[in-house]
């Protein structure tokens, strides 16, 4: 089990030996969003995760996210559930990407 401090699980990812997890709230509210790097125990007791990333409020919802290595750096694309019209060009929308 993981202590999120009350956020909930948006999505999981795993990356190498750890799992990527992004947190945030389980209403629609505006943050906080977090990125985890938890490497379980397996030791049957509450654990805790480093905070990768942190948005402390978001009009975008971090909704997703996937591992991406961009020109052999590793890092991981993050999508929001609620883009910002700047993001949008026709049928495409802009994600970020964090190292």
């Amino acid at each position: 089990m993981l202590d999120l401090g009350g956020l909930g699980v948006r999505d999981l990812a795993r990356r190498d030996d750890h799992v990527l997890v992004l947190a945030g709230p389980v209403t629609a509210a505006d943050g906080p969003f977090r990125i985890h790097g938890w490497q379980p125990s397996g030791a049957g007791r509450i654990e805790t995760a480093n905070v990768l990333y942190e948005w402390t409020s978001s009009r975008e919802h971090p909704e997703g996210l996937c591992p991406f290595a961009l020109d052999n750096w590793p890092g991981m694309l993050v999508a929001y559930d609620t883009p910002d019209g700047r993001r949008r060009s026709g049928a495409k929308v802009s994600v970020d990407w964090f190292a």
